[in-house]
């Protein structure tokens, strides 16, 4: 169990490292290349008033409150007969499907689409955030029309209504969930996770009535691979694979 927690927190904690992916969707004009600008403080996407100026992903890196991260501007999510588009689209969703967390953009006092409904449908299960844009238009959603539940935080990329309250929010997300050591190498949750496998196969071979010289092999090895994290062992192969990450002058 506590191998299990430390693999957990480990593949949570590796944005630390290498930057979350941030994915920012939506219908066309909902606001996502103006969202990207402002989270960026710069001109990066291009801005228009038409409808499927984004026809492919664009990603960009910069830091929320300390945290890494990889915003992914996509196309605007509609049917259409546009071949160029549609592809754009297909990418948004595999981006989708490879984020960490989905900022849903929709825009203040619009009416929720059909398309939006299915696409929406399909950030189940993910980390996400609705983010309802153009505040400063002053408009307000009828009784019972505000889309998906109501919930969301209200932004303006032109006045930077709401903005910080986005960025506290994403990071909110992206912190580790519990207060164990914070594991950020690849190599260490590797090694925890074989360490993990050999443990579940001597409680087996427990369980199955063998005896414990059956579960030895097992055992050794997963002390071995904790002992790799905690610097209590290391083969040639591993000193390899560290003192490969520096350079030794003279």
């Amino acid at each position: 169990r506590e191998l299990e927690a430390l693999i957990k927190n480990g593949l949570e904690s590796r944005v630390l490292r290498d930057g979350a992916r941030v994915v920012i969707m939506g219908a066309p004009n909902s606001g996502k290349s103006s969202l990207l600008n402002a989270l960026l403080l710069r001109e990066r996407a291009i801005v228009t008033d038409i409808a499927g100026t984004t026809r492919d992903t664009l990603e960009e890196r910069t830091e929320i409150n300390g945290i890494p991260v990889i915003f992914i501007d996509t196309a605007g999510i509609r049917k259409t007969d546009d071949a160029v588009e549609s592809i754009g689209i297909e990418r948004a969703f595999e981006a989708l499907e490879q984020c960490d967390i989905a900022l849903w953009l929709h825009e203040c006092g619009s009416e929720e689409s059909q398309d939006e409904r299915e696409a929406f449908e399909r950030l189940a299960g993910k980390k996400h955030i609705t983010v309802f844009t153009k505040s400063d238009l002053g408009k307000s959603f009828a009784e019972g029309q505000r889309p998906f539940n109501g919930e969301g935080i209200k932004v303006s990329s032109l006045t930077g209504e709401g903005l910080g309250s986005l960025r506290e929010r994403i990071a909110e997300l992206l912190r580790p969930s519990s207060e164990q050591p914070v594991l950020t190498n690849s190599r260490h949750i590797t090694a925890l996770t074989g360490a993990k496998r050999a443990l579940s196969g001597a409680r087996d071979a427990l369980l199955g009535g063998f005896g414990l010289d059956c579960c030895s092999t097992d055992i050794a090895e997963a002390m071995h691979l904790v002992g790799s994290v905690t610097g209590r062992s290391a083969d040639e192969d591993l000193l390899d694979t560290i003192f490969s990450r520096f350079c030794v002058g003279k």
